[in-house]
C-alpha cells in the first residue's frame, strides 16, 4: 500500500469524496498522468474528460445523479469548450450549482482568478501546485 502523501496524513477525507468519483476536465496528458497519480495514492476515484464538453455532457447524462459528484475540477484553455464556460453552466444550473468546482490551470493571472470567481468558481489552484488539490477539495467541500 502506498504511503498517502505527508499532506493527507491528518486530512479528514468527507465520506461523499471517498465514496465518490471526483470528474476532471483536463486536455494536457502531463496534467492527466499528474492528477491520476496524486486521486491514486490518495485512494480516490476520479474521472478524466478530454476537454470541458465531455465533461459536462457526462454530468448532464446523469440526471439526478449529479449529487454523488463530489467535486469538479476543470482546466481553463481546453479544445470545444473552455473551463470558464464549464464553471459558468454549472453554476448556472441548479442542478449542478452545488457542486465545488476547482479551477486547474497554469494561467495563474488575477485576471484568470478574477473570471473564475465572478463565475462561481469554488477555488482556483495553480497547475504547479496541483499535489495540493486534494486538501483543497476537502476544505471547499467542508465549506459548503
Amino acid at each position: 500500500v502506498l504511503e498517502s502523501p505527508a499532506n493527507l496524513k491528518d486530512l479528514d477525507i468527507p465520506i461523499k469524496l471517498k465514496n465518490g468519483t471526483v470528474l476532471v476536465a483536463e486536455d494536457s496528458k502531463t496534467a492527466q498522468k499528474h492528477l491520476k497519480q496524486i486521486f491514486e495514492n490518495a485512494n480516490l476515484s476520479m474521472k478524466l474528460f478530454e476537454n470541458g464538453k465531455l465533461l459536462v455532457d457526462y454530468i448532464n447524462s446523469l440526471g439526478d445523479d449529479v449529487s454523488k459528484i463530489p467535486a469538479v475540477i476543470t482546466d481553463i484553455e481546453m479544445p470545444e469548450m473552455s473551463g470558464f464556460t464549464v464553471v459558468k453552466l454549472l453554476k448556472s444550473s441548479s442542478k449542478t450549482k452545488n457542486i465545488p468546482v476547482i479551477v486547474n490551470s497554469s494561467m495563474t493571472g488575477s485576471n484568470n482568478k478574477r473570471e473564475a470567481e465572478v463565475l462561481g468558481a469554488d477555488a482556483f489552484i495553480d497547475k504547479t501546485k496541483s499535489q495540493n488539490i486534494i486538501p483543497l477539495i476537502v476544505e471547499v467541500m467542508n465549506m459548503k
